[in-house]
């Protein structure tokens, strides 16, 4: 029995399958027919052994474990505000970036895993895309609005001390997938193992897909992909739509992706400021093997390139980076920043000419910290040398970056109030331009106000503290002209913490309690801390160790593994590209790759420009709701003992739940883009057989109503009504079918796809030359098409431009040529000349298409010498995002007889029972005949001077035997990717006229990773 690969979701997924370019109806496909009698009788629908069986979304924030294959426990776990069970809802307004999670699910265990997605069509011709990206091009982000992320796992092997206390004095500060059963109110029972996610993997690093362009999945296992949207300033409101596809060993699942983009914009400056630190000699030792490098040499440039780099992420994510005076990255730069400053504070290195593109263009990094961790040189010096130094730096910045916010940073966690109180006087006691310059240090906000008035930026980490001691001192920094107040990490139950192992939610949760507390900035201790030198583990395998910070002294039988301050991702949210102290988990390339924490903390940085922008609208909706989401966050918890002002017994206030937060920015959304009808998604899907298309519109959604009528245009003039709707061609060509759904308000939406129609294959031999051939001839020059490698592609290579007047010309005998390449959102129009017959064609598809597709055919050209020319015209539809034309192969048709499987001069054998009859659209002449048994046998008597033998390749096929004149030669049909139906599975010429026979042997035999020994033949090609 041949087994196919199903892609399940819930039993009410309308997933589009593919297997080499064909679909299968609905969730399955028919196998042959089966029984002693002949009758037809479908074959079992089974889940193939090493195969993704489940693919399901959810947005990021429910953290699913390696380990967890939640549509085999229960499909409904998986239905979300992003996911109906069908199909991936998203929406946003322009300027921001929307994500969503991919969860592949593979219970035996899958290799040879894909995922692409690179284009959603929007109004109007409109479109949100991205180009392809190779090596350090994943750090441009120019043209590149979506992006594909494989995701990696951290084992958590115990608490995160730094994260919520891990004493045990209440249970609830522990996130509730790591408590362990309460007695009471709040005392847990149990041990490690008793906690439900003890020694679990989470997903945490964002490698782009580019690095990992197939996978394998392990049994019982899952595989998350993370998708980035980001919509342009310059989209079109309104509904866009696309697919993402998911390829496994030759089987494709078709995914549908609707965005709603709002008619409002984020700003580029984000409201909730921040400051992430990021360590030179940290980056330096990972990617250039040294803690200090030369910056005036080679590898210095290269330093400063990778620096570059990681402000170009962190701004992408919203963020701002701060840094040492000069941590190597310039020599003695005096009182003032290094060069490479420059461009990141005045917004010239988040350009174009840069490499980037997203939230901020031209929007500088908003923050500049002297002296970070208290490394400033003057400190003996006294009133003077303060006097000189900050006048110093402060007219640098009035002259050369005035609307950066910058400050001395004066110490880090000092108990010394008295010094800081010195330092800061001697900056307030500055008659120059230094007087103005900002003191900063890390000291709580009661201590700063009672010691340390002159301290212009106090600094405050908060678990717990008293309301009514807090809240006046917050009110009087944040509206004191000269004061700010900044809180920095974070830890349960203020506020959400960095912990690996904490809720998805947490880093949302707590931009929105800056939002609540007007903290006007956020400051974490560092993005690049790889040597734990402080906790004496040294260097980390960032890649392998969720542990980041704190010693290792023991396995507590509570906590898990543990030691002082032990913790879980904290110092690091940026992991290397490169690393070369463990070059076995290095990529290589000169950038960093965000965690998936930093992509939460975004989504939160998002959400308050949401309620920024809502609260200019109704201000009192917005409270309300900041009220509902965040009740209580840092000091307004309170304390259990005034005296003893350092624990409190409570749970967290806010909702781990991340629909309730997708809900809220729902509401928000609506308040600032006006509430009103919303116009119904169009969604179609088409599966094109010859000159016929079958349209099917179930996937079209209305969010607020209900879609009350269909209507086809079939781009010849004809219409069509209904869910679903067929219609037949005259002639050959591309059209634009066209589907418009109207909702019960009368609102419409559409949908557009052009479709290639095909006249029926002709009957003959096929010769494939592939695109390297030396008969094929590349003009102007051969240097004019690139080259690459794919395993997708015939023969696994293939041939691309863009460029406008690029030929391909290639003389060739036969009755017919077909011209092999790559359909997709990319691609763009070419010319065709055949014998003087001209015609154009278009490669582009929105979704379907993909490799190995025809791009364009001609037969019944007379038996001879002819010569096909391809011209690249460089034109293209406005939906595309490129004008590319890629060639992979060439497939002349020789004049031949076609004879069908089941013509009666055929013989099959030991007896016409061991081959089991089908029937199948995409067979020649719909029909097929298959077996996996050894020994079967199948005999063509023919006249002519050669034979092929036409039938399926595929991820289950296996190998056969066939005998001409008594040349006897062995094939095989498995296919990992590629192949389908109609194939050639075998082809002799060069026989002398007159007759011969074919004798075909099933071997029952396959490769390894064959799902079946299958044979299938539909068709031989007799040539004369």
């Amino acid at each position: 029995m041949k087994e196919y690969i199903r892609f399940v979701v819930t039993t009410a997924i309308l997933l589009s399958l593919s297997a080499a370019g064909s679909a299968l109806a609905g969730l399955g496909c028919s196998g042959p027919d089966k029984s002693k009698e002949g009758v037809a009788s479908k074959l079992r629908l089974s889940l193939s052994a090493g195969k993704v069986t489940a693919v399901w979304v959810n947005d990021g924030a429910d953290k699913v474990t390696r380990d967890e294959l939640r549509v085999s426990r229960d499909e409904k776990d998986v239905i979300n505000t992003v996911w109906d069970g069908a199909s991936i809802k998203l929406f946003g307004l322009k300027n921001e970036v929307v994500n969503f999670n991919l969860v592949l699910e593979s219970p035996a265990g899958a290799d040879n895993v894909s995922v692409s997605f690179s284009s959603l069509s929007g109004p109007n011709g409109s479109t949100i895309a991205s180009v392809p990206a190779f090596g350090n091009q994943v750090f441009n982000f120019v043209e590149r609005n979506i992006e594909l992320f494989y995701v990696r796992y951290l084992q958590i092997k115990g608490l995160s001390a730094l994260s919520y206390d891990i004493t045990g004095y209440d249970e609830r500060h522990v996130p509730a997938r790591f408590r362990r059963p309460i007695i009471g109110e709040r005392t847990g029972a149990g041990g490690w193992q008793d906690r439900p996610d003890h020694d679990k993997f989470y997903p945490e690093i964002a490698v782009p897909i580019e690095l990992v362009p197939t996978f394998s999945i392990p049994a019982a296992s899952n595989q998350s992909i993370w998708a980035d949207v980001y919509i342009p300033k310059t989209a079109v409101a309104g509904f866009y739509q696309g697919e993402i596809a998911v390829s496994q060993g030759g089987t494709v699942a078709h995914v549908p992706v609707a965005l709603q983009v709002y008619d409002a914009t984020l700003p580029d400056m984000p409201t909730a400021k921040t400051m992430l630190y990021f360590s030179s000699p940290d980056i330096n030792h990972r990617y250039l093997g040294a803690t200090w490098i030369d910056p005036n040499s080679a590898a210095g440039a290269k330093g400063k390139a990778i620096r570059d780099r990681h402000f170009l992420l962190a701004h992408r994510h919203r963020f701002s980076l701060i840094g040492d005076v000069d941590g190597g990255d310039c020599n003695s730069p005096g009182d003032r920043p290094c060069p490479e400053w420059g461009p990141r504070l005045d917004g010239s290195l988040f350009t174009a000419s840069n490499g980037y593109d997203g939230p901020g263009v031209n929007t500088g990094n908003n923050v500049y910290s002297i002296a970070t961790y208290g490394s400033w040189s003057w400190k003996t010096g006294g009133q003077a040398a303060m006097n000189q130094h900050t006048d110093a730096w402060e007219t640098w910045f009035k002259q050369n970056s005035p609307t950066t916010e910058h400050f001395l940073y004066l110490i880090d966690e000092s108990a010394d109030a008295a010094q800081i109180e010195t330092w800061a006087g001697w900056i307030r006691n500055n008659p120059g331009p230094g007087g103005q310059l900002k003191s900063m240090a890390t000291i709580p906000l009661p201590t700063a106000a009672a010691q340390a008035p002159s301290l212009d930026i106090p600094t405050s980490a908060m678990g717990v503290g008293i309301a009514s001691q807090w809240q006046p001192l917050v009110d009087s920094y944040t509206q004191d002209s000269r004061k700010r107040f900044f809180m920095y990490n974070g830890n349960r139950p203020a506020t959400g913490s960095t912990g690996t192992e904490d809720d998805g939610v947490a880093l949302r949760e707590r931009a929105w309690a800056q939002y609540k507390l007007r903290i006007n900035r956020w400051f974490f201790w560092e993005t690049t801390y790889y040597n734990d030198y402080q906790g004496g583990t040294g260097e980390i395998n960032v890649f392998q160790s969720a542990h980041t910070f704190g010693s290792i002294a023991s396995v507590d039988p509570v906590k898990g593994e543990t030691g002082w301050n032990y913790s879980n991702g904290d110092g690091v949210l940026l992991y290397p590209g490169t690393d070369l102290l463990f070059p076995s988990d290095s990529y290589g390339v000169d950038g960093p790759f965000a965690s998936l924490r930093l992509k939460h903390w975004r989504r939160g940085l998002e959400d308050v420009d949401y309620l920024t922008l809502a609260a200019a609208i109704n201000p009192g909706a917005v409270r309300s709701l900041v009220n509902t989401m965040v009740p209580k966050a840092a000091w307004e918890y309170g304390v259990n003992d005034p005296n003893d002002p350092t624990w409190i017994l409570t749970d967290i206030s806010w909702s781990t739940e991340p629909n309730d937060w997708e809900t809220a920015r729902k509401q928000l959304a609506d308040i600032i883009a006006g509430s009103s009808n919303q116009v119904p998604l169009a969604s179609m899907t088409t599966t094109v057989n010859n000159l016929s298309v079958a349209g099917d519109g179930s996937g079209s959604r209305d969010l607020d109503g209900s879609i009350t009528s269909w209507a086809w245009g079939w781009g010849d003039g004809s219409q069509g009504i209904g869910v679903q709707s067929n219609h037949t061609y005259a002639q050959a060509g591309s059209y634009t079918v066209t589907l418009t759904v109207t909702d019960n308000a009368g609102a419409t939406g559409r949908s557009q796809v052009v479709v290639t129609i095909s006249a029926p294959p002709a009957s003959g031999s096929i010769t494939r030359y592939e695109e390297s051939d030396p008969r094929v001839v590349r003009g102007p020059t051969e240097y004019n098409w690139n080259t690459g490698s794919d395993s997708r592609a015939s023969a696994n290579t293939y041939m691309a431009t863009a460029t406008a007047g690029v030929t391909m010309r290639l003389p060739f005998d036969g009755t017919g040529i077909n011209v092999i390449g790559t359909q997709d959102s990319c691609s763009g129009q070419a010319q065709v000349q055949v014998d003087g017959s001209v015609q154009t064609f278009d490669a582009y598809r929105a979704s379907g298409g993909g490799w190995q597709q025809s791009l364009y055919s001609i037969t019944g050209l007379a038996a001879g010498s002819h010569t096909l020319t391809l011209t690249v015209l460089g034109t293209k539809q406005a939906a595309s995002c490129g004008a590319w034309i890629y060639v992979d192969a060439l497939d002349v048709i020789a004049s031949s007889t076609r004879v069908e499987e089941d013509d009666l001069q055929i013989v099959r054998g030991p007896t016409e029972y061991n081959w089991n009859t089908g029937s199948d659209s995409r067979a020649s002449a719909n029909t097929y005949m298959a077996t996996a048994t050894a020994g079967v046998t199948m005999r063509l008597p023919f006249n002519g001077t050669g034979i092929s033998v036409m039938g399926t390749q595929d991820s289950c096929s296996g190998q056969a035997q066939a005998q001409v004149d008594g040349n006897v030669q062995t094939f095989d049909a498995y296919r990992a990717s590629g192949g389908g139906w109609q194939q050639a599975l075998y082809t002799i010429t060069g026989l002398p006229a007159g007759s011969h026979a074919l004798t075909l042997t099933v071997l029952g035999t396959k490769q390894s990773a064959s799902c079946g020994a299958w044979i299938y033949i539909d068709a031989f090609d007799v040539q004369q």
